[in-house]
């Protein structure tokens, strides 16, 4: 927990002195929080490293979900065109498969809370009326808890493999999208997500899509 902090630290000085920089010298008109609920299907892939054969066998494999997340931002434009981003994202998906060891006989389910503070490159590079679009690209530092679940179906030959972990893992994001701007008020935004998370439990890589609504004040 101590080196999750340290990774944070110098993370939230540079959104600090970003924010001060852009209270002095961002365009106005512009510049200002952004909230938004975000929603989108997601892939995952897990490689566990358990301390039994139960889980060696009933834990890997790639499962498929939903996903949410509440993000709360700041944008800074400098220039009518250009800008940077800072936003904390609060995340949740459900996830479930058939086992890919043990096909149709095990169930997977997963429930992964995910949080991190992201740094976006924002540019607008077309106006047309009270719109304005742009796209957004950046990435940044995340840490998960996922709540994994295997449970047997009727045709479940070894139930003493059954079993649930919880796995907490740390690593780094990867974003870009596509945003619509109504009257620097409303914004729609659709966009991809790489996270990269690993610990002593797992290595867990997530892939997903998502399509937003939110606000700017």
């Amino acid at each position: 927990m101590k080196k999750l902090f340290k990774k944070f630290i110098p993370i939230i000085v540079f959104a600090s002195c970003l924010i001060t920089l852009g209270n002095a010298f961002g365009i106005e008109e512009k510049t200002g929080n952004t909230y938004a609920f975000q929603f989108g299907y997601t892939f995952n892939n897990e490689t566990s490293l358990p301390d039994n054969t139960t889980q060696a066998i009933t834990s890997n494999g790639k499962s498929t979900g939903f996903a949410f997340a509440l993000i709360n931002g700041y944008e800074i434009f400098f220039t009518p065109m250009h800008g940077l981003k800072i936003s904390l994202d609060t995340g949740f998906q459900y996830l479930s498969a058939n086992n890919n060891t043990l096909s149709m006989i095990y169930k997977k389910q997963e429930y992964l809370f995910d949080f991190s503070l992201n740094l976006d490159y924002r540019i607008d590079f077309y106006h047309s009326g009270n719109w304005d679009i742009g796209a957004f690209g950046g990435g940044g530092y995340g840490y998960s808890i996922d709540y994994l679940n295997n449970t047997p179906t009727t045709n479940a030959l070894y139930e003493d493999f059954v079993f649930s972990e919880v796995i907490f893992a740390g690593g780094y994001n990867l974003q870009a999208g596509f945003i619509f701007t109504n009257k620097n008020k409303t914004q729609l935004e659709i966009n991809i997500k790489y996270k990269n998370r690993s610990s002593k439990q797992a290595d867990i890589s997530n892939l997903a899509t998502y399509a937003s609504i939110g606000w700017k004040f």
